[in-house]
């Protein structure tokens, strides 16, 4: 039957897969939410953090150099030869540059093994979602992600982030 605007509109009552489907529970997750929430991804995190730190360190040393070349070229320009003041800019361009360079490799790193870790932590979300969803009995379990409107009450991200912290420990 077609109903405004063309759209065909189905008697969900009178449809066979409507008396299969009834009774049908989902639940929704809100994936950043429990991915935050983690102490998975808190833990993976400061791992992260834990094995750049030493790259973190060079490059602010490296960046305090380039202030300080800069600084001389401000005070001692005046005072010094054109070829000297020539190779203290190129210098300072070329410490620019490497910083530059150091700075985006750095920041590629840091994506990339946050990635891993999120990676790492969606496997184990998989199975924890599918475990808490068997408990409560939903048969279907979507992200809020694309979602408008979800009742509180279908929402599991605290029973996931419970097993979670559970598992975590």
């Amino acid at each position: 039957m077609l109903g405004a605007g063309g759209y065909t509109l189905v008697n969900a009552q009178s449809s066979p897969a409507s008396t299969q489907l009834a009774g049908t529970r989902v639940a929704v997750v809100d994936m950043k939410r429990v991915i935050e929430g983690a102490p998975q991804y808190t833990a993976g995190k400061q791992r992260v953090i834990t094995e750049l730190a030493s790259v973190e360190v060079k490059l602010k040393s490296d960046e305090a150099q380039l202030v300080a070349l800069k600084r001389r070229r401000e005070l001692e320009a005046p005072l010094m030869a054109k070829a000297q003041l020539e190779d203290l800019v190129r210098t300072i361009e070329a410490s620019e540059r490497a910083l530059r360079r150091s700075r985006e490799e750095f920041n590629q790193r840091l994506t990339l093994r946050t990635n891993e870790v999120v990676r790492e932590l969606e496997r184990k979300l998989g199975e924890v979602i599918a475990e808490v969803a068997k408990l409560q009995g939903a048969d279907t379990v979507i992200s809020t992600t694309a979602t408008v409107y979800t009742n509180p009450r279908i929402d599991i991200t605290d029973a996931v982030l419970t097993k979670l912290r559970t598992a975590g420990k």
